[in-house]
């Protein structure tokens, strides 16, 4: 099951950089420019889940500003992938750099997911932040995420196929989930969740049949991760989009 570092929130510029924007934690500690966010990996359930590092990226001018993202992959195994999520859209692992306007006064949530796949091993991130309005100002973090320990999960303990339809949905829609489970798979659910990791919705499955329909209406717009999860450990993990 994906795990989440703490929130890092990007707000008044109080401490010598970033005119724009500085980034926090949760509990307003500023980081360092050019500090390390680190982490070990050592659980044998990270198969098919998800490491994210969330921030959020807060305009606290007076005025709407362009942001500019930059990930840089330093070191990242073959069998690794990693990706972004923001400004209301999620990308492929080989997008880089993302674009788009923060208004005056809201922030806008920034997401790097890894997603081991089995692999092990050290990856390290540069993520560069700035504005076009003021393009010195330039924000810096690193990310270490060391996959010391990987299982590669029993197949007939994983889920054979999971889709929605449709995808991206309205929110006046119904979304149907469509999956086929062996029967030791009896007593799973399907799990959602939002882009920070919280669950949204649990809705039991059941091996001998086939779908379940969702209304969208219960989903605000936004991003979200729907997967099979038994004993806190989710697997197939697929995104959904509700706009």
């Amino acid at each position: 099951m994906k795990k989440i570092l703490p929130l890092l929130f990007i707000s008044a510029s109080l401490f010598g950089y970033a005119q724009n924007f500085i980034v926090t934690n949760n509990q307003g500690t500023p980081y360092t420019n050019g500090e390390t966010i680190a982490a070990e990996i050592t659980s044998a359930d990270l198969y098919y889940g998800e490491y994210v590092i969330a921030l959020a990226l807060n305009n606290i001018t007076s005025a709407p500003v362009s942001m500019n993202t930059l990930r840089t992959n330093i070191e990242l195994p073959d069998s690794i992938r990693a990706y972004v999520c923001c400004f209301e859209n999620c990308y492929d692992d080989d997008v880089f750099a993302m674009s788009g306007t923060v208004e005056a006064g809201k922030h806008d949530e920034y997401t790097l997911h890894i997603y081991p796949r089995g692999g092990y091993g050290l990856c390290k991130f540069k993520l560069e932040f700035w504005t076009e309005e003021n393009q010195m100002d330039l924000f810096m973090l690193f990310v270490e995420i060391d996959y010391l320990e990987l299982a590669v999960n029993d197949n007939n303990n994983t889920p054979v196929s999971l889709w929605a339809y449709p995808n991206p949905a309205s929110p006046n829609s119904t979304i149907t989930i469509s999956y086929t489970l062996s029967e030791k798979n009896m007593g799973q659910q399907l799990s959602i969740k939002n882009i920070l990791g919280a669950t949204v919705m649990n809705i039991p499955l059941n091996a001998f049949e086939n779908t379940v329909s969702i209304d969208a209406s219960s989903l605000k717009s936004g991003i979200y991760f729907y997967g099979i999860e038994n004993n806190n450990h989710l697997s197939l993990v697929k995104k959904l989009i509700i706009k």
